[in-house]
């Protein structure tokens, strides 16, 4: 489409000569000649640019430049300033009520020519970054939206796995000792993928589901070696479990919890070599809860301590570009402590490595409502 120009000029002479120099560019021209019905009329001609006279019969375009500014379709139209020439208050009033130039009365039409071709070619270029911005949101969005729906459709096939290898494993049917552990492998392993498409989603929508009740971090423990056990023997780790012999109990979700610790102990297991031992340990203090989960591996920068629970964030080292991963995990269980009123934190260890931690609080918030 050819550029559109719209001008405010009560001077006849000077307003055909402007539109004769503008149509000679091929420019669409559209002419009034007082403030008002100017806005209105602006807005009808959908203008690229604006070029304004300062003294008019009633009033004066600084009115119109300033109620253009106030948003609007037009409220980044670019606008060229008439004015007298030495009138050097009137141009500075001009770029205060928001107009990018000016042009001095009586003006060359080849100057006010070039002044509005690189006022429009500027439009121009910002016009196409604004369309490839919002493309690239959309774009963005369309493919956020795919992933979300492929996620959540993924969590009914994994649960149906689930509890079939569950059913199969508690009916006996399977004798066979070997083959018993392999069904209880992927079980675990179908569990596991549940886990981290539960995190994804809840990490979406900012929120996890809450069900507070006294927990057990015995039968947390437990769960995380049975689930990790079939990685740890393949990645020839080991794991340890220190735990207090009569721990006390808190107010909190265990599943979240599980969830978290879940997390951490998969970080470990990415970045540990063969022969390394992962550590889980829980202590208490105050009546609250402080679950470390420590390896050996590369560690954590100071400076990217506090980002590594950033959403997509991925710590800089060689070994972390390398190691497969989303960039959730931790996002979630910052989240998800969030909501049992605790933290988590990562810190270095003193002969090398991390030491990944969740504190709670005896007693956890009540849900807030949905």
């Amino acid at each position: 489409m050819k550029p559109r120009v719209f001008v405010v000029e009560d001077n006849e002479p000077i307003a055909a000569l402007v539109r004769a120099a503008c149509e000679s560019q091929g420019w669409g021209v559209t002419i009034v000649g007082a403030v008002a019905g100017a806005l209105e009329a602006a807005r009808e001609a959908a203008p690229d640019i604006v070029l304004l006279d300062v003294h008019l019969p009633d009033g004066s375009g600084f009115e119109i430049c300033r109620r253009l500014r106030e948003g609007g379709a037009l409220a980044k139209i670019p606008v060229i300033f008439m004015t007298v020439k030495g009138d050097v208050e009137s141009r500075l009033k001009g770029f205060g009520a928001g107009a990018q130039d000016y042009v001095a009365k009586p003006f060359a039409v080849e100057e006010l020519m070039a002044r509005i071709r690189a006022h429009l070619d500027i439009k121009g270029r910002i016009d196409a970054l604004t369309r490839e911005k919002e493309d690239l949101a959309l774009r963005d969005r369309v493919r956020q939206d795919m992933i979300d729906m492929v996620v959540h459709d993924l969590r009914a096939p994994l649960g149906s796995i689930r509890m079939t290898l569950e059913l199969l494993h508690k009916s006996g049917l399977i004798s066979n000792t070997q083959y018993g552990l392999v069904l209880r492998n992927a079980e675990d392993a179908t569990e596991f993928a549940l886990l981290m498409v539960n995190d994804f989603l809840d990490e979406r929508t900012g929120k996890a589901r809450v069900e507070l009740a006294p927990v057990d971090v015995r039968l947390v423990a437990a769960r995380i070696k049975s689930l990790f056990s079939p990685q740890i023997a393949a990645r020839k780790l080991h794991l340890r479990i220190d735990l207090p012999n009569d721990p006390p109990r808190i107010v909190s979700d265990a599943t979240l919890i599980l969830r978290i610790a879940a997390n951490f102990v998969s970080n470990s297991v990415k970045f540990s070599q063969q022969g390394e031992t992962i550590k889980l340990r829980a202590s208490f203090a105050g009546g609250g809860l402080r679950l470390d989960v420590v390896d050996s591996g590369p560690g954590v920068p100071d400076p990217e301590k506090e980002k590594i629970f950033d959403k997509f964030y991925r710590a800089t080292h060689d070994q972390s570009r390398a190691a497969p991963g989303t960039g959730i995990g931790l996002a979630f269980c910052r989240m998800a402590a969030g909501q049992l009123g605790g933290r988590v934190s990562v810190s270095d260890v003193p002969d090398g490595g991390s030491c990944f931690s969740l504190e709670l609080p005896a007693s956890a918030p009540p849900p807030k409502p949905a």
